[in-house]
């Protein structure tokens, strides 16, 4: 969903057809009843959306997807139904557990010992539109990631690991860490005062 909740994104589980599409929806109210109107549909060619977010303008979506090579797609969302797709790179080897958007043009993604920093650069000036760079993770910690957040126009990420640990990075570089959950972290809210996590444990901690 983007940041002023004007549109909403979802992606396609696997059929096992090899394609998926990528909808945004637009809330709309007609005869006091409420209902989602597609605005543009994207079909791309992989087994399935596993992740999906908005940058805080609304201009972008980012894509981790189902394929071998855990492709990220960027798409303009405001662009033309022809030219959607930006660019697209190899995610790495892990399946992307989370996205979170540092600024209108750089992001994190995060899967199974996995965490890296994303640039979106220019399609006219820069030879990839998508490029980054990998994060060296510290050996002795869970880097089972799960989720990730970052405060916007801000260096820091949070990092929610699978033993309910959250490890805090600025850019590239680890600061420390914290116990906040006895199992997975699933999901990281950050807000104006506080940072809130879901845990498999079914508990939820506001910090």
């Amino acid at each position: 969903i983007t940041n002023n909740k004007s549109f909403i994104a979802t992606g396609e589980a696997s059929d096992g057809s090899g394609k998926a599409d990528v909808k945004v929806w637009e809330p709309m109210l007609a005869s006091g009843k409420e209902f989602l109107s597609i605005v543009f549909s994207v079909t791309l060619n992989v087994d399935g959306i596993n992740y999906i977010k908005f940058s805080p303008n609304g201009k972008y979506l980012v894509c981790g997807c189902n394929d071998p090579n855990h492709t990220i797609f960027l798409i303009d969302a405001e662009g033309e139904d022809d030219q959607r797709i930006l660019g697209k790179e190899s995610g790495g080897p892990s399946k992307i557990y989370g996205i979170a958007f540092k600024n209108n043009s750089e992001f994190a993604t995060v899967g199974i010992k996995q965490f890296r920093l994303w640039r979106i650069g220019e399609k006219e000036r820069d030879e990839k539109v998508l490029s980054y760079t990998e994060v060296k993770l510290q050996d002795k910690l869970d880097n089972k990631f799960g989720a990730v957040a970052s405060p916007f126009n801000t260096d820091h990420f949070y990092l929610g690991c699978s033993t309910g640990i959250i490890q805090l990075y600025k850019n590239n570089n680890y600061m420390n860490s914290k116990a906040v959950h006895t199992s997975s972290i699933d999901t990281i809210f950050i807000g104006k005062n506080h940072i809130i996590t879901g845990g498999r444990d079914r508990t939820i901690c506001i910090m």
